[in-house]
């Protein structure tokens, strides 16, 4: 018995015996029902597994990106996030990869960058794999009104996208900047600043 999968860029993932293709919207098989796991397409490719590795196809099911990661995520503007030996980084569509594959873990790119992680510190790398923001960090908020929360030491402050501490590391608590302002928490005591670090009352 075949399973079907929603329809993806005008494909759609089938399960059969325990192994995966994809039909086209007349239901003929399209590529061929053999492997191991696989994804629905997105940017015209998929990740599929075959032999406990790896890769990516095309829509013709022509291997694009050979089968040597341990794990692959989906494309998303033009680069998929790939793991091999537990440690991940960024490849683009020709397989070349992008950020390196040293990091602990790493999350989507936002606004240009992406936050890594790499012996339990926190920093951001850009689209070339250019650590823009350094890997020091206890832990990082996303960028949110252009400035990111940072822990560090146990209290928690402000950087900018190019890494200037906007504000030290004097917090016990932070939320994420909204319109300007955000929720602090020094000494017990809760109030909003500005983006200048001014108390609001």
């Amino acid at each position: 018995m075949m399973k079907f999968g929603v329809f993806s860029e005008d494909l759609a993932l089938v399960k059969q015996n325990g192994k995966y293709g994809y039909v086209d919207r007349t239901g003929k098989v399209v590529i061929t029902i053999e492997y191991d796991y696989a994804r629905h397409f997105s940017e015209g490719l998929s990740n599929v597994e075959q032999n406990g590795k790896f890769g990516f196809i095309d829509k013709t099911g022509k291997v694009v990106i050979p089968f040597e990661y341990d794990i692959a995520w989906s494309f998303s503007k033009s680069l998929a996030k790939v793991q091999q030996k537990g440690k991940h980084g960024f490849i683009d569509k020709t397989g070349k990869v992008v950020v390196p594959i040293e990091y602990d873990d790493i999350y989507g790119f936002k606004n240009g960058l992406a936050l890594v992680k790499q012996n339990n510190k926190y920093g951001f790398v850009d689209k070339t794999g250019k650590v823009v923001i350094p890997i020091q960090y206890d832990f990082i908020l996303g960028f949110s009104d252009g400035l990111a929360g940072v822990k560090q030491n146990g209290k928690w402050g402000f950087i900018d996208k190019s890494g200037n501490i906007v504000m030290p590391a004097i917090y016990d608590m932070v939320q994420s900047f909204e319109n300007g302002n955000t929720l602090v928490i020094p000494n017990g005591e809760t109030f909003y600043i500005d983006k200048t670090g001014k108390r609001l009352d």
